[in-house]
């Protein structure tokens, strides 16, 4: 309920699309009445191919394709409308995905910023000639000295804030930014104020009752000859669509939580109930059968090292600064002993030589063979498990292979996401 009353309240449009295919899941009125289309007509659409023209389409399928690497994308772009009129918009991505890094949607808010395009051109054509147009736009445009003292705001920082501007006029902004986010725009103010441009960045601001409110904030140079006299830029409200990323945050956390508690109960749950009843057995019959009850310690220490295998393993998950610092023997060691009972079968584990690889490197080869493990639980109806890890020429390889019922990889699609993860992952590495 609180989800789709936010999703309708924000004027921005906002859709969601499976990752795997990128089909429109969901979509806001805002993005209907923007681009004119009726709900049947929308949901048949192309995500990129039916708003964009050529150049513009190579742009946006970039950014999505960076958006699904990196989790997060932005990019500017004219969207065509039905009617045929072009809109400049702002498209933020985000992908949402599980503890393993399966894809769970893509996020994409789009802002109209006609108004800021014509601003911001206003600011830097003649302040005065469009003063009009600068204090009427809903995005708040300002203006900073050297020293960092409002020189200029307009009338929208009364929405934002709930100061008029003749309140800030002269005072250093910085008093009314969120203090945790204080160190950081000061530094950013310092390296624009030195000539770079580090590009928009977001902060919290605290408004005259104490509420935060979240702004997405474009700044450049004011240059009078080879000197900076200051700075102006644009602050936009981006408050609403935190709180929308908040709450996916807050729902993918909860949807983890209930996996690993099914995940508790039909793994660990299950071996220490079976070694309770074993171990409560077996003093009863040591007397009458020492081997019946010899055999049944030897089965008791098996089933608690692969309970304790799997805590490990989930602590990992739940932690992922628990990779860091450790060898990529260490981290599959963990990763395949976590995983013999819920596997069903021994995973032979073969490392050949010893190499001290990248952070990076190891945990990227990491992340592949818990995928790979994963669909192997999942789809594989294996007997039999090997990972083979090979340190040779300053290099590493790594052969994850099982017995099970296999695919056709000419017949995949986007569907199977796993494997397009797997080599994306790889490319970050160069590997």
């Amino acid at each position: 309920m609180l989800f789709n009353s936010l999703l309708e309240s924000v004027p921005d449009t906002i859709v969601i699309n499976d990752p795997y295919t990128f089909k429109h899941m969901k979509w806001n009125n805002a993005a209907l009445r923007v681009t004119g289309y009726s709900d049947e007509e929308f949901a048949t659409l192309d995500p990129v191919g039916s708003f964009f023209d050529e150049a513009d389409s190579k742009l946006v399928q970039a950014a999505v394709d960076q958006g699904m690497r990196e989790g997060q994308t932005l990019v500017a772009a004219d969207m065509i409308i039905k009617d045929g009129r072009r809109i400049p918009m702002e498209f933020t991505g985000s992908l949402a995905s599980d503890a393993e890094g399966n894809p769970l949607y893509f996020f994409a808010i789009g802002r109209d910023v006609t108004e800021r395009k014509q601003a911001e051109e206003a600011l830097r054509a003649s302040e005065e000639k469009y003063r009009d147009l600068v204090e009427k736009v809903s995005d708040v445009i300002y203006s900073v000295d050297n020293d960092g003292l409002v020189t200029y705001v307009n009338p929208a920082v009364e929405a934002l804030i709930g100061f008029p501007p003749e309140r800030i006029i002269g005072q250093e902004f910085t008093q009314f930014v969120h203090p945790e986010d204080l160190g950081r725009m000061q530094k950013n103010l310092g390296s624009l104020l030195s000539g770079n441009v580090p590009g928009s960045a977001e902060y919290r601001v605290l408004t005259t009752t104490g509420e935060a409110r979240w702004i997405h904030v474009t700044s450049q140079p004011i240059w009078d000859g080879d000197q900076i006299t200051g700075l102006q830029g644009v602050l936009s409200d981006i408050t609403v669509r935190k709180r929308m990323e908040e709450q996916h945050e807050q729902e993918a956390m909860i949807a983890e939580r209930e996996r690993l508690a099914r995940r508790l109960h039909d793994a660990i749950t299950q071996t220490l109930f079976s070694a309770s009843v074993i171990a409560e057995s077996t003093p009863r019959i040591m007397d009458n059968n020492p081997e019946l009850g010899k055999r049944n310690l030897e089965q008791l220490a098996i089933m608690l090292r692969g309970a304790l295998a799997e805590m490990r393993t989930m602590l990992i998950e739940l932690r992922p600064q628990e990779l860091v610092g450790k060898s990529l023997n260490e981290l599959m060691r963990t990763l395949v002993d976590g995983n013999q009972v819920r596997i069903g079968c021994p995973v032979d584990l073969v490392i050949d030589g010893q190499g001290n690889l990248p952070e990076k490197v190891t945990i990227v080869f990491y992340r592949i063979a818990q995928e790979a493990i994963n669909n192997i639980i999942k789809y594989a109806e294996a007997d039999e498990v090997r990972v083979n890890i090979a340190y040779e020429d300053g290099g590493v390889q790594m052969m994850v292979k099982d017995n099970g019922r296999g695919f056709d990889l000419t017949k995949t699609s986007t569907g199977q996401f796993g494997l397009k993860i797997m080599a994306e992952r790889m490319d970050q590495i160069e590997g």
